[in-house]
C-alpha cells in the first residue's frame, strides 16, 4: 500500500528584497515516488503533471517548473512542501530537489568578479572590466561560478581571445584560454582588457 509524506525545502530571502521581483525555479527528482502537489509556506496545493498517467500507468519524477512567481513567497523564511507518494514500501525513500530563488534587492546591483589563485598561493581578482585588483569591495561575497561561467574578453599582442576560469572537482581554480572560435590558445606579450587597445 502506497505511504503519504511531505518533504520540506527550507531556505531564506533578505528582508530587504523586492517581494515582486522573487521567482523560482525547480527540478524534483525521485526513483519510485509519486509527486502529485507542492505548495511554498502557506499557500494552496498547486498539482503538478507527475503522478500516473490517464491508463493509471506510473509516472514518478523528474517535475520542473520554469521561473515564476509563486503564490506565498515573502521576505525571511520560507519553505517549499512537496508532496510525495511513496509507491515502493520496504525500500529506502529519498528525493532530490533544487530550487533556484532569484530576486532583486532595491539599490544593490549584481558585479561579479573572478577570483585568481597563483601557484604561490597569492590571490588577486579581475573585475567585470578585466582589470586586476588586489582585493574585493567589503560588500562582495565569494561564491562558486560553476563550470560555465561567462568567458572573459581580454587581449594580447595578436588581438582578443577568451579567459574561461571556473572551480576543478576539489575547489581548485582553473583557467582556460581560446580563441573567439573556442580553440585552445595560448596568449603572447602583455594580456589585457580587451577595452584597452
Amino acid at each position: 500500500m502506497p505511504v503519504n509524506w511531505i518533504a520540506k525545502v527550507p531556505f531564506e530571502i533578505p528582508a530587504a528584497a523586492d517581494l515582486d521581483s522573487i521567482r523560482f525555479q525547480a527540478t524534483v527528482l525521485g526513483a519510485d515516488q509519486q509527486l502529485p502537489a507542492y505548495r511554498l509556506n502557506d499557500s494552496a496545493w498547486m498539482p503538478t503533471n507527475t503522478g500516473t498517467d490517464a491508463v493509471g500507468n506510473f509516472q514518478p519524477p523528474p517535475f520542473t517548473f520554469s521561473a515564476q512567481l509563486l503564490p506565498g513567497a515573502r521576505a525571511g523564511a520560507n519553505t517549499l512542501f512537496l508532496r510525495i507518494r511513496e509507491t515502493v514500501i520496504g525500500s529506502s525513500a529519498g528525493l532530490m530537489a533544487h530550487l533556484i530563488a532569484t530576486y532583486q534587492v532595491p539599490g544593490n546591483e549584481q558585479r561579479s568578479w573572478t577570483r585568481m589563485v597563483c601557484c604561490d598561493d597569492s590571490v588577486y581578482y579581475i573585475d567585470e572590466d578585466g582589470q586586476r585588483q588586489e582585493t574585493l569591495p567589503e560588500s562582495f561575497r565569494i561564491v562558486p561560478c560553476g563550470s560555465h561561467p561567462t568567458p572573459l574578453v581580454l587581449r594580447d599582442e595578436n588581438g582578443p581571445f577568451l579567459r574561461h576560469v571556473s572551480y576543478g572537482p576539489s575547489g581548485e581554480v582553473v583557467v582556460r584560454d581560446t580563441d573567439l572560435d573556442g580553440a585552445p590558445y595560448d596568449p603572447s606579450g602583455t594580456v589585457r582588457a580587451n577595452s584597452d587597445q
